[in-house]
């Protein structure tokens, strides 16, 4: 609905930044959709992109549970965005800084923990 599409701008799957950090960085859609072998998820992966997901896939993989994971060469990626998607838009300040990225990204994760959990304790022990 409200992203980029970077890569297939015929797909109706965005990838939407803001809500990266919300949701521990499970949103490229119009990314997983052009490539849903790819266990980044994302072509930034987690080291340079708040992805936990990713970053949990490749621990099991360093521990031996999971394996046979695929992912796209760069050269692909570059060819379908020029071939398919929109003109490549850039990113902002902290999505070009991983470490920024990553503490805003704990930050923005955490506060919907630290306002929803108190929001529930007031719904269940204090209204009721």
């Amino acid at each position: 609905m409200i992203g980029s599409k970077n890569y297939d701008k015929s797909l109706t799957a965005t990838d939407n930044e803001l809500l990266n950090y919300l949701t521990l960085g499970a949103v490229n859609h119009n990314f997983h959709h052009s490539y849903p072998w790819d266990v980044n998820g994302s072509e930034y992966g987690w080291k340079s992109n708040f992805n936990v997901h990713t970053l949990f896939i490749e621990f099991f993989a360093r521990i031996g549970w999971a394996y046979d994971l695929k992912l796209v060469p760069k050269i692909k990626i570059d060819r379908r965005k020029t071939k398919t998607g929109h003109i490549n838009q850039s990113r902002n300040f902290v999505k070009n800084n991983p470490i920024l990225d990553w503490i805003f990204g704990f930050i923005a994760s955490g506060a919907i923990v630290w306002i929803a959990f108190p929001i529930r304790i007031l719904y269940c022990y204090i209204i009721f």
